[in-house]
């Protein structure tokens, strides 16, 4: 949520880049999250 094309959550810390999250799910106690590299929608 905080790095997704969508919401872009982060940009309240100065990061104004976007992902498209592709897939994710929990290996174990890890959270795994594929994501590609977008432009942000503005």
């Amino acid at each position: 949520m905080y790095f997704d094309d969508t919401n872009r959550l982060a940009t309240v810390y100065g990061f104004y880049g976007a992902f498209k999250i592709i897939n994710q799910q929990w290996l174990g106690p890890h959270l795994v999250t594929f994501m590609v590299k977008t432009q942000p929608n503005h």
